[in-house]
């Protein structure tokens, strides 16, 4: 699951539609979510920034390209998935 939504936060770097961020918000609390339960604490900061109850809203298109590259590396990184 941690390498579908380092993917999607790879592709939230193109320009997309609006809708396609939403969900990816959705998506990558839900999962950071789950880590969390996981005891897996380096996902609280994401969990924050992509919180869909409270959206942080950051207008500059380039800051969001980092958080998503930064964010998938560490999904991307994760290797100790137990489903």
């Amino acid at each position: 699951m941690n390498k579908i939504i380092a993917i999607m936060l790879f592709i939230g770097v193109l320009p997309m539609p609006i809708d396609y961020y939403d969900i990816l918000r959705f998506a990558v609390s839900a999962v950071a979510l789950l880590n969390i339960f996981k005891e897996k604490y380096i996902y609280i900061p994401i969990l924050i920034i992509f919180n869909p109850i409270i959206p942080v809203y950051l207008y500059d298109k380039a800051i969001w390209a980092i958080i998503d590259i930064v964010a998938g590396m560490v999904f991307f990184s994760d290797d100790n998935e137990e489903y």
